[in-house]
């Protein structure tokens, strides 16, 4: 609770990102299950709606803070940034009762210690970050104890308790993880005590909450009465041939299995996470399909990652990470019970392929193994003649240790830089659209900002976080475009299309076209002042352009710059950076990868040779009254290549004439735009806001 609370602290001097004095949401997913809250009190789910009793963790997250917020004074943001103060440390509990267990009291403590400050674990529930996460390691970390118990402890009762906290697990945290947890339990469960009958009654009694969603309260009571009829079995039932037992829990495993599609869902996980970024879709589109880059490859959480980087990531340090995984190897030969925690080495290695978030669930076995191995050296260390004498040397020693083990959480903890995802400029700027504006209307941005505009404009949008799918093209279309015409029109199709229902904007805008039909060809016609809108205007559409943007903007023109018939990416000469210097000395902006830009020679160098001419360079500076002004500086008249420099936002832009005439850098940097076709709404250094007048 203290290393989250540095966050509060270090938020209180940032007044950006305070709203009425308190810090914002910090991560993105989290304004959506702030919207599920907020549709729930206001009892209007027009534009977010969840089944509060659902399977997948979004309606724990959303009756809980629900039920907060009504038995509390507090508001619904103030109440969801203060959860990760109260959740996430509870993971401390079965820590601590895991090495209880085991023997060791004072080995749950360091581990509790050691996992509730932990990298990974900090930063997925830290003060401000309202997520899923808040659960997602607390609640399989329960089941570990509890199934620990049961194994030393054999009895229908136990398993009860095993068998209700897999019950919750589905609603807290994943299906897949509810259903990991079960056969890992289930197999330690059965190897523990193999060669006794009642054991098998009591896997069958663990498949029954996995069978089926969480459907409150029927669901229940199928559970009561499972549960009943296999008690009445265990107590009541003459002796049955153990050979029988054994295949009629082999087949409810593998039945449990096939039902929860555990293999399905690693599969998708794999293709989600693991994907390369690209895509192809068929979209409905008759019997030939279009080419979309899919968000996959530009979400950075979900790149793969190498066990050095992993390793830093989980620890900080590489040999603390092995360190830990060399405790848990030992723990687990001196404690064979402890096997059952293996399914989150399991998961966190998945890390590898699947992206560091899964690194996340590495943190308990690290934990118990740091914790195990920092008492078995300390108490080696003061096995020694003379040393064994001093009184409690053995836990200074191991304190000591521990401080070590935990030190780059303590450090992160306490440099953790305040974030939100919106400003406040920003905020309050979509709360003065949100007073003039309709809930049916539509605000237009990427997909990264979709959720924190729809929660304070209370708009809808076209992508957001759950739909960054192929309609990601059109938005990326409408920015990287050099037509502002065919951005409006463009997005007015999509809107409309959108809104009749029945699959993507794209789908709608594409339709069910005949053989040799060109797509782009056919978009690209919008930008023609004799293009006819084929639908209806029934909502009023804007453009909402924030400066978060500005180091994404080469990764925005990828959805658009991949060819939709033949998969090709086309990409404009474009580098976006913030990693560059200028030296003024000798007139020139040094790049990453060895380019320089000099501006004396005016030509742009790359590893030693002249790869092109500089046109013009445009210095953005930010006045004291907060406006914006762009200094062209000539170049060559025949150069290609024009730069942005801007000091104010920390960025460089390299780039061609078609990626600088784009609308997003016309819009942005030079409020350059068609008065005919869009009206200017309010602009200030966060973010431009333009309404769509067609």
């Amino acid at each position: 609770v203290l290393c989250r609370s540095f966050y509060l602290w270090n938020a209180l001097d940032v007044p950006s990102v305070l709203l009425n004095g308190v810090p914002m949401i910090s991560t993105e997913d989290g304004y959506l299950f702030a919207d599920y809250v907020n549709s729930h009190l206001k009892q209007d789910f027009s534009r977010a709606n969840v089944n509060l009793w659902q399977s997948g963790s979004h309606g724990a997250l959303t009756a809980i803070t629900l039920f907060l917020v009504k038995i509390t004074p507090f508001n619904l943001e103030q109440v969801a940034v203060f959860m990760p103060m109260i959740f996430p440390p509870l993971l401390a509990v079965p820590l601590f009762y895991t090495g209880r267990l085991l023997g060791s009291s004072i080995m749950g403590f360091f581990a509790a210690l050691i996992g509730t400050i932990s990298l990974p674990y900090l930063k997925r529930t830290s003060f401000a970050y309202f997520d899923t996460d808040l659960f997602s390691l607390m609640a399989p970390a329960i089941i570990v104890a509890l199934g620990i118990y049961a194994i030393k402890n054999p009895g229908l009762l136990q398993i009860l308790w095993v068998g209700i906290m897999v019950y919750l697990s589905k609603w807290l945290d994943k299906p897949q993880i509810a259903e990991l947890m079960y056969i890992a339990f289930a197999g330690g469960y059965i190897i523990a005590h193999f060669r006794n009958p009642k054991i098998y009654c009591h896997i069958l009694l663990l498949c029954v909450p996995l069978l089926g969603d969480i459907k409150w309260p029927m669901h229940i009571v199928w559970n009561l009465g499972a549960f009943t009829v296999l008690y009445l079995i265990e107590k009541y039932a003459p002796p049955i041939n153990l050979r029988i037992w054994q295949a009629v829990a082999a087949i409810a495993i593998f039945y449990t299995f096939w039902q929860s599609a555990l293999y399905d869902s690693v599969v998708y996980y794999a293709g989600l996470y693991g994907s390369t970024g690209r895509g192809v879709s068929g979209g409905g589109f008759a019997s030939k399909g279009w080419n979309f880059y899919q968000v996959s490859g530009t979400i950075v959480e979900a790149r793969s990652i190498d066990l050095f980087g992993l390793s830093r990531e989980v620890s900080g340090y590489i040999y603390l990470f092995w360190l830990g995984i060399f405790g848990a190897i030992l723990a687990l030969v001196r404690y064979p019970a402890l096997a059952i925690g293996g399914f989150f080495l399991g998961i966190g290695l998945f890390a590898l392929e699947g992206g560091i978030r899964f690194g996340l669930y590495l943190t308990p076995i690290v934990a118990l193994g740091s914790s195990y191995l920092v008492l078995l050296i300390s108490r080696y260390l003061c096995s020694f003649k003379y040393v064994n004498r001093v009184k409690y040397l053995n836990f200074v020693l191991a304190a000591i240790l521990v401080a070590v083990v935990i030190y780059p959480g303590w450090r992160l903890a306490y440099n953790y830089n305040p974030r939100s995802v919106a400003q406040l400029p920003q905020v309050q700027m979509l709360k003065r659209l949100d007073a003039k504006t309709d809930s049916s209307d539509y605000l237009i941005s990427w997909w990264d900002y979709g959720y924190v505009m729809s929660f304070y404009s209370d708009m809808k949008n076209l992508i957001n976080g759950a739909k960054h799918h192929n309609d990601n093209y059109v938005v990326s279309k409408a920015f990287s475009s050099t037509s502002p015409r065919l951005a409006a029109n463009l997005i007015r199709e999509s809107v409309e299309g959108y809104e009749e229902g029945g699959g993507t904007a794209i789908s709608k805008i594409l339709g069910s076209r005949r053989e040799g039909f060109n797509p782009e060809e056919f978009i690209n016609s919008m930008a023609s002042p004799t293009y006819e809108l084929q639908r209806e205007k029934t909502r009023e559409i804007y453009f909402y352009v924030p400066y978060q943007m500005l180091p994404i903007y080469g990764v925005v023109r990828y959805f658009s710059d991949l060819s939709l018939a033949t998969g090709k990416l086309r990409r404009a000469p474009l580098i976006t950076t913030r990693n560059y210097r200028v030296d003024r000395e000798k007139e020139r902006i040094l790049l990453p990868n060895n380019t320089v830009v000099d501006l004396k020679k005016g030509v742009i160098i790359q590893r030693g040779e002249a790869i092109g001419k500089v046109n013009t360079v445009y210095t953005h500076q930010v006045t004291q009254d907060g406006s914006s002004n762009m200094i062209a500086t000539p170049v060559n008249s025949l150069g290609y290549y024009y730069v942005i420099l801007s000091g104010y936002y920390g960025i460089v832009y390299l780039m061609s004439p078609e990626a600088f005439r784009a609308n997003f850098i016309q819009m942005f940097f030079f409020n350059n735009y068609d008065k005919n076709l869009f009206e200017l709404v309010e602009r200030n250094t966060f973010a431009t806001l333009y309404k769509l007048k067609i």
